[in-house]
């Protein structure tokens, strides 16, 4: 089976000028893992996943020792900080070294790259990385469980049929 028999065309998309604000909104809902970034010709150039936005909101472990070390920040820098990142736009946060599949790619391919990296979906892009989509572990991994369940199926019939 290719990618494209799983493709999920109506996953939210963003533009570069999008709001950190709204991307925070936007991955809460929890339905979505990975916001693909698109600029007006459709193409992929970014991906802003929860960690790319955690890792830069998230104070540095150095800066929760504001009491023992004299020239760590204190919680007013922290919280200076947080004001200015809250501003960015996703041009300013996304994750531009992203991987991508095709979608006449066979599903193991997606499968493979997700497992490799670490991710639970990845951007369908065509030979000239115009956004087409995306593919969700979980659909991939529905099919198998399907396929599985229909060949366990086809085995106990062809079992009961030799006796």
């Amino acid at each position: 089976m290719k990618v494209k028999n799983l493709l999920r065309m109506s996953h939210t998309i963003i533009s570069p000028e999008t709001s950190v604000d709204r991307i925070w909104k936007l991955l809460a809902r929890r339905d979505i893992t990975l916001v693909p970034v698109v600029n007006k010709e459709n193409k992929l150039v970014g991906v802003i996943g929860e960690d790319d936005l955690l890792y830069r909101l998230v104070p540095d472990y150095r800066e929760y020792f504001s009491d023992f070390l004299p020239d760590s920040p204190d919680m007013g820098d922290l919280e200076d900080k947080f004001e200015k990142e809250i501003l960015l736009t996703a041009a300013d946060v996304m994750n531009k070294n992203y991987i991508t599949v095709t979608a006449d790619q066979p599903i193991f391919k997606a499968l493979s790259r997700m497992m490799t990296y670490h991710v639970r979906s990845l951007p369908v892009v065509d030979d000239n990385k115009k956004y087409l989509g995306m593919v969700i572990e979980d659909d991939i991994m529905q099919y198998l469980f399907e396929k599985h369940q229909h060949i366990v199926s086809m085995l106990k019939l062809k079992k009961q049929r030799k006796f």
